[in-house]
């Protein structure tokens, strides 16, 4: 799995990194935030201003300001709720349980990232599918449940054992 960043930003903090086990959910690592919290506090003042101002037209029972009030106040409910979201993820959280296998930012702290762009890579937990091209020459050596390894740079330790299931 790819984590992408997911809006422009600066890196602030990375709590991982490659050959790092991690569970799903956990933070791997978090964006600048500072604009969104005060987008967020701009739109928690913003509500409870309009909410005032549609207490105050339910007082008078002004049928015109009443709607005016309550469309501006769903509004702006609907901005905090997406500032909200965009202050989420500004934490880069881990899909799936497994293992970092590229993207080491230790030394990014502070440099900018562009949308979309490719920050870390995530492998499964002990659970890899290898797919391996294999000349037509030397595919008649290869059948079903033939034992094989496969060594990944993450892990240097020794090399992971395999079954061959398709060919």
């Amino acid at each position: 799995r790819v984590m992408a960043a997911p809006s422009d930003g600066f890196v602030r903090a990375v709590s991982v990194r490659p050959g790092d086990t991690v569970r799903s959910g956990q933070v791997l690592l978090t964006l600048e935030d500072q604009e969104l919290a005060l987008e967020r506090d701009k739109w928690s003042a913003e509500i409870a201003q309009l909410d005032k101002q549609y207490r105050e037209a339910l007082s008078k029972d002004d049928a015109s300001q009443i709607v005016i009030a309550r469309s501006k106040l769903e509004q702006a409910q609907t901005q905090l709720d997406l500032a909200l979201r965009q202050l989420d993820r500004a934490q880069l959280k881990a899909p799936i349980d497994g293992v970092v296998i590229s993207g080491d930012l230790s030394q990014a702290i502070g440099t900018p990232v562009k949308r979309g762009q490719e920050l870390m890579t995530l492998a499964p937990d002990r659970r890899f599918r290898v797919v391996a091209e294999v000349d037509e020459q030397d595919v008649a050596a290869l059948h079903e449940g033939q034992p094989a390894q496969v060594m990944f740079a993450a892990f240097t330790e020794r090399p992971l054992p395999f079954a061959v299931t398709r060919v």
